[in-house]
């Protein structure tokens, strides 16, 4: 049985994708005998592009890494912070939310958004 494979849309994996076009044919290949040995990749189209860097209103390139960088050191975040995690503790079974001590937890949650941000925007500093 033979496969095409036609990639498209915009992507932070762009640049990734168009460098190593091997590479991909080969992990594409490699996942189509996973299913069955008889599977062949017959065409790999890449029609990707990157992203668009974020800007404020003057144009200028925005960094998400460096608008979130303090951000849990804010006084009004943490305050909001903790009264959003109160309020899902509040909601939370009580022996649940005694093992979860969001409170206790909350530098770490912070830290954990924040990666998963950077990691939803690609990684990238824009």
């Amino acid at each position: 049985m033979l496969v095409r494979v036609h990639l498209t849309g915009t992507t932070p994996a762009h640049d990734a994708l168009s460098a190593d076009r091997e590479g991909v044919t080969a992990e594409i290949q490699a996942a189509a005998h996973r299913l069955h040995e008889d599977i062949w990749l017959e065409r790999l189209k890449i029609e990707t592009r990157r992203p668009r860097a974020p800007v404020d209103a003057s144009g200028a390139a925005i960094d998400p890494a460096a608008l979130l960088a303090d951000l849990d050191r804010d006084p009004d975040f943490r305050t909001r912070a903790k009264a959003a995690l109160a309020e899902i503790g509040a909601r939370m079974p009580a022996t649940a939310a005694a093992e979860a001590d969001l409170e206790a937890e909350f530098d770490a949650l912070c830290a954990e958004a924040e990666a998963l941000i950077l990691g939803r925007l690609g990684g990238r500093h824009c």
